[in-house]
């Protein structure tokens, strides 16, 4: 290889002469060769790109954009020949082709001084060229050498040349990054509790979604509020994991890596908050409820101040003291609210105690023990009120009619109530009702029609009046009662020999629903039978 002048000739007799100065020379370049070379780990500035034995090489994918400059130097390509040379590559993405032309590849050499030989350009040299790749695309890359073309055009087509595929294609797995997120489902928005109650959880997985090759390694920071925790945990398997939260604070994931990837992340920046539930208090005051139309107490109202996380339920105890007999009644109250107001107001006087000793909430379920007594005597308002499922809808002409009636209040009681019918009113004053469930003897009732009974006004001991609306019963009186008659053949009714009895049919027409007690003898008889029908039948 090189370049060839011809200075002189000689034949066999000896003779010689010279040839003309500035002949051109003759040039002998060998043809160009090109093979490719996975670089160095060090040399290629990504700790994760590695080469096996047999030149598969992998590395973890790049994040960025495309027209960014942090393109990875992965692969060099070597050529040699007459200098420049062109080569040209195709790189296949997951199958995708794309060609890339080299232009002027040429060894990097220092200037020559003038003493040197002219014609050293045309010596065979070494150059190469470093391919860089984003790698942003996780998959499978291939780059396939196809031509390389010398300073003197002469184009050789390495795939014909080259025996083995090794020097001329290269191949690279690049591995998606790993990604860490909280799993859908954890209250991002809210805070999760730990809480020492029984019925609760003193820990919670705070579960994660992985993608990658594992095992992964998570890291996450606790800010505790007073310090931030470092921590890492190692997961083998993607299915379950999930992040022990055994202490208060907000959890933040920060970075993962994989069996592939070691370094940089990818992660979710949403956070979750973790806090120590406090056990659930009450402050409970009371103020006395003042009757409106009469002096005195007649409950009180009973303000419960809460603590903790809704919903609540306060526990207590009720009873009257005056009553000794009486057990105390165990009462929930269940709220939302932080301050709720409880109104008692019962309807018969006495002292009540109210006893409370159990606050629940959401995280404690289990319930706190409290300890506060409130006592209120009750003075109650008198008032009555008619019991109208007890009370009869219809009655025959004659008949009379008890109206149940509860009072409440203290004893004894004066009821004044009035009897209504048609345009005729009448007004009726009972005194001295000593027992709060009385009846109201209403009747003889003698004219048809409705009559109502309406409540009029309730005075108590106290010399308390208080007026009664709304508080009626009304009561059918029927104009006619049951008819009952015989339904004989007229050729009688005949008993054959033997027979114990005969059936007589009879005809019956009733207001009311059936049945009917029927009362009849047989003629020329003291005996009376009863017997009671539910339909038109036969006696």
């Amino acid at each position: 290889e090189g370049a060839y002048e011809i200075h002189s000739v000689s034949d066999s007799r000896g003779l010689k002469f010279r040839t003309m100065d500035g002949a051109r020379a003759t040039v002998v370049v060998g043809c160009p060769t090109a093979h490719l070379s996975w670089r160095q780990q060090d040399s290629s500035g990504d700790s994760t790109f590695a080469v096996d034995k047999s030149g598969y090489a992998s590395i973890c994918q790049r994040m960025g954009s495309p027209l960014s400059d942090d393109s990875v130097g992965l692969i060099d390509v070597v050529a040699e020949g007459f200098a420049p040379m062109d080569v040209s590559v195709v790189r296949l993405v997951n199958g995708h082709r794309e060609a890339i032309e080299l232009d002027g590849i040429a060894a990097k050499e220092p200037e020559r001084d003038g003493s040197a030989n002219q014609w050293t350009r045309f010596r065979r040299q070494k150059a190469t060229y470093t391919l860089s790749d984003a790698v942003l695309q996780p998959g499978e890359y291939v780059y396939r050498l196809e031509r390389v073309r010398d300073a003197a055009n002469h184009v050789v087509t390495l795939s014909d040349t080259t025996s083995g595929t090794s020097a001329i294609m290269a191949r690279m797995v690049v591995y998606a990054r790993p990604r860490v997120t909280w799993v859908s489902g954890l209250p991002l928005s809210s805070s999760i509790w730990l809480s020492d109650d029984k019925q609760r959880a003193s820990h919670h997985a705070l579960g994660l979604q992985l993608t990658g090759q594992g095992p992964w390694t998570v890291d996450y920071t606790i800010d505790t509020g007073a310090e931030v925790l470092h921590e890492s945990r190692t997961f083998t398997k993607a299915a379950a994991a999930a992040l022990e939260a055994r202490q208060a604070g907000v959890y933040s994931l920060v970075g993962v890596r994989d069996s592939h990837c070691t370094s940089g992340t990818l992660v979710d920046v949403d956070k979750v908050t973790v806090e120590r539930a406090v056990r659930p208090t009450a402050n409970i005051t009371s103020t006395p409820i003042m009757a409106r139309e009469c002096g005195g107490e007649i409950g009180a109202n009973i303000v419960l101040e809460l603590t903790g996380r809704p919903p609540f339920a306060v526990h207590y105890r009720k009873r009257n003291l005056r009553n000794t007999q009486s057990r105390a009644a165990v009462r929930v109250v269940r709220t939302h609210q932080h301050r709720h107001v409880l109104a008692v107001t019962p309807s018969v006087a006495g002292v009540y105690e109210l006893e409370f000793f159990q606050v629940d909430d959401d995280n404690f379920p289990s319930g706190q023990p409290i300890s506060t007594v409130v006592r209120q005597i009750v003075h109650a308002q008198p008032s009555a009120t008619i019991h109208t499922l007890r009370v009869p809808p219809a009655v025959c002409r004659g008949d009379s009619v008890k109206v149940p009636v509860h009072l409440s209040g203290e004893e004894p009681w004066q009821l004044t109530y009035a009897l209504a019918h048609s345009d005729n009113l009448v007004t009726y004053n009972v005194t001295d009702i000593t027992d709060d469930r009385y009846s109201i003897e209403v009747g003889p009732l003698y004219d048809p029609g409705e009559h109502t009974v309406d409540l009029v006004s309730v005075t108590d001991a106290r010399g308390c009046a208080r007026k009664l609306a709304g508080n009626s019963a009304a009561v059918l009186v029927r104009a006619s009662g049951p008819h009952v008659a015989f339904r004989c053949d007229p050729k009688g009714v005949r008993l054959q020999e033997g027979d114990e009895y005969s059936r007589i049919p009879i005809s019956l027409s009733a207001d009311a629903e059936f049945p009917v007690e029927l009362t009849y003898r047989l003629q020329d008889s003291d005996t009376v039978f009863h017997a009671t029908i539910n339909h038109a039948s036969s006696l």
